[in-house]
């Protein structure tokens, strides 16, 4: 009877594990995408990469720090949009401002191809008087 079970738990543990190694390599696979879209300032496509690893591979803490950043990065990016209030609306642009610094270790307008000033409303588009 113990060596039943045994048999099982073997031939269990062989089906089991490469699918194992198939989730942790494609969540590995998602989170170095989601770096690499990062870098090129593409961050809905960066969260999507993020949320996948994350589902793929909860064990790694990482993977889900690094979705709930961008996240937070793509909702002020949405609120700097729609800001009315000058004084929110720089609260706004100091956190993405600090994020950018920290993320490039540069200011934003230096990387090839992100203009930060496209994404930005003008200040009729805001309210501002």
């Amino acid at each position: 009877m113990a060596f039943k079970f045994l048999r099982c738990a073997v031939v269990l543990a062989f089906m089991v594990l490469p699918a194992l190694t198939v989730l942790a390599d494609s969540a590995e696979q998602a989170f170095t995408q989601g770096k690499d879209l990062l870098a090129k300032a593409d961050f809905d496509g960066a969260l999507k990469s993020f949320a996948q690893a994350a589902k793929a591979d909860r064990s790694k803490p990482e993977y889900l720090q690094q979705y709930a950043l961008v996240n937070q990065v793509v909702e002020l990016r949405k609120r700097l949009a729609t800001e009315r209030d000058p004084a929110q609306w720089e609260n706004y642009a100091r956190a993405l401002h600090a994020f950018y610094s920290d993320t490039w270790r540069m200011p934003p307008f230096q990387i090839q191809g992100y203009d930060p000033l496209a994404v930005l409303p003008s200040a009729e588009q805001t309210g501002f008087p």
